[in-house]
């Protein structure tokens, strides 16, 4: 080893050292340095009210000059320009992690009305699964099972939007993708055979980002499996922060690594890649996911309090298993300060949400911003400007 080499290395008394050895090495005194028990750590996040009170979470505050319309074209710059139009703690540490919110807890909260009515949620979540998507989303040609093109929603495109034949990028996509699984599971994906692939588009927030759906079938054409390919952004939250995101990988692995640790059960398949400078993340198109439609007239006032409720303990569970859960318990502490706050904050979010939505339908009009489906959908979206109070409910 050369001297520089040995001045990157570092010293230990005379020893020259390795970049992995100074890695052991920190390792080893990170993990045997004595921890703060859960009572320090509550009191630590107790501390935290006086630098950052409860109250302080309902402010919301939002300058004049910031533009929702110019928000919404910033972002659409990295989408693809096509599809633009579509998109407008006392528990210990390992208990935390295997505590789930499973089929019976979550029965067994709710009253005896809601509770039937979640049964039938659950029945029909049962049922969408991938035999289910092969149904709707294939026909039969040649006696074999082909994505049916939908357009702009599903379509079979012959490259990607960088010009790569789509055969070609599955494999660098693959290749990469395999590597992020374990491999007991690259093992059982082996077994499957990539019969069609398509571009699909999917949810509202991620209209315009890059989204493939792979059909593969295993043993017969009775057993299909779907994976869905979509583009992984940086978080939007790294906007907002002095540093900008913090991570520095690949931005799939960011979304993996959350899914992973908020989760009960993650996606057997859930993983992430790259092509051409766009990362992804891979997961099932169809796991048995179910969902609540809460759309006025549709539930209860009584049933929508136990709906929050439901979500409110999944986000608790969420951030007991990322963070401090001490710190956080602490933090909140026993008063109902912190909810009325965030209460407030929701509130004076919400009434911004129908202002900023007029300005959508008023730049539609004008032609400033082009909305897939012509005059019919921007009518609809001048009418959806004079939504319901959520509060009226």
């Amino acid at each position: 080893m050369d001297r520089q080499a040995s001045r990157a290395g570092g010293n230990v008394r005379g020893k020259v050292t390795t970049g992995l050895e100074q890695r052991a090495a920190a390792l080893a005194l990170a993990f045997t340095a004595e921890r703060p028990d859960a009572k320090a750590r509550k009191a630590a996040g107790r501390a935290l009210r006086d630098t950052v009170p409860h109250e302080a979470h309902a402010a919301f505050e939002r300058r004049d000059s910031v533009d929702p319309i110019a928000i919404m074209r910033a972002q659409e710059k990295t989408r693809l320009a096509h599809l633009v139009p579509l998109r407008h703690a006392r528990m210990g540490h390992l208990e935390v992690w295997y505590d789930t919110i499973d089929s019976d807890a979550l029965l067994e909260s709710l009253s005896p009305a809601a509770r039937e009515r979640a049964k039938r949620i659950f029945s029909k979540a049962i049922a969408r699964n991938h035999l289910q998507v092969l149904v709707k989303m294939t026909d039969l040609v040649d006696d074999r099972h082909c994505i049916v093109e939908q357009a702009p929603f599903v379509v079979r495109e012959t490259h990607t939007s960088k010009g790569r034949p789509v055969t070609e990028a599955l494999g660098y996509l693959l290749a990469d993708y395999l590597d992020s699984l374990a491999p007991d599971r690259r093992a059982l994906l082996s077994r499957y055979q990539v019969i069609d692939v398509a571009q699909k588009v999917v949810g509202v927030g991620s209209v315009g980002t890059r989204c493939w759906v792979a059909l593969l079938q295993g043993r017969d054409a009775d057993d299909p499996l779907f994976l869905q390919v979509k583009e992984a952004q940086p978080s939007v939250l790294s906007l907002y922060s002095s540093k900008g995101s913090t991570f520095k990988g690949n931005e799939g692995h960011r979304v993996v690594m959350g899914q992973r640790k908020i989760q009960g059960s993650p996606d057997i398949f859930i993983g992430w890649g790259a092509l051409d400078g766009v990362h992804f993340y891979v997961r099932q198109l169809r796991d048995m996911k179910g969902g609540l439609d809460i759309e006025p007239g549709e539930i209860s006032p009584g049933a929508f309090v136990e709906y929050c409720r439901l979500c409110g303990w999944a986000l608790a569970l969420a951030h007991a298993k990322s963070g401090e859960a001490a710190a956080i318990s602490g933090y909140l502490g026993k008063s109902d300060g912190f909810d009325q706050a965030v209460g407030r904050f929701a509130e004076a979010a919400a009434s911004e949400n129908e202002p900023d939505h007029a300005l959508l339908g008023e730049a539609a009009q004008r032609g400033e911003v082009e909305v897939a489906g012509g005059g019919a959908l921007t009518a609809a979206v001048m009418k959806l400007t004079k939504c319901q109070d959520p509060r009226s409910l």
